[in-house]
């Protein structure tokens, strides 16, 4: 991505953060997210990066509101990386996923995980490479009817960095998940906006 056509917006950087939700600062199209870290290993935890609508009442609660996960990843399957994004009522979402090849994985070695939200087109990349792009969605209610795209993406959206422990996608911690010394480590979060 070309960052001279984007204007810094946020910077958080404190590697001793394990989980925060970064609420001082709202977002909406064009921006470009983009976070370094290193993710624990063990079956039952979900490290993530993601964005939630400040107002759920706008187009209605979860889903209907939107979600865009920058990154996710399973503790079990350190190796493959999820970017989604939720909408719609019934639910409905767009997943994209990378794998890594050999030895490496998202918790044994730090990677940049970046999302670029334009309106219209929503990109994920994993260090500089291209992994899922979205062009289709929409704010529909069963028995109320579909809202004018770009809805719900066209409104402000807060950050959240947090490491879920446990749920039906992730599992549930067994006896060799380990709690110590397995870190969750942010170098840095930066937020820009768009230059138009």
């Amino acid at each position: 991505l070309a960052h001279d056509t984007y204007t810094s917006v946020l910077k958080y950087n404190d590697e001793n953060s394990l989980s925060c939700v970064l609420t001082m600062a709202y977002f909406t199209a064009p921006a470009y997210y983009n976070i370094i870290r290193e993710v624990p290993f063990g079956k039952g935890f979900l490290p993530a990066f993601w964005l939630m609508s400040t107002d759920e009442n706008i187009y209605g609660q979860w889903p209907r509101c939107g979600e865009i996960d920058i990154m996710e990843v399973l503790g079990d399957k350190p190796d493959t990386l999820h970017g989604t994004m939720h909408f719609g009522n019934p639910h409905a979402q767009s997943q994209g996923t990378y794998v890594l090849d050999g030895e490496e994985d998202f918790s044994n070695s730090f990677h940049v995980f970046q999302c670029e939200w334009l309106p219209g087109c929503i990109r994920w990349y994993v260090d500089g490479i291209l992994y899922h792009e979205e062009k289709q969605w929409h704010s529909t209610t069963e028995g109320v009817g579909t809202l004018p795209y770009p809805a719900p993406f066209n409104n402000e959206f807060y950050i959240i960095l947090n490491l879920a422990v446990g749920g039906s996608w992730v599992g549930y911690p067994d006896e060799n998940t380990s709690f110590d010394n397995n870190p969750f480590i942010i170098d840095y979060v930066k937020v820009y906006e768009k230059n138009l």
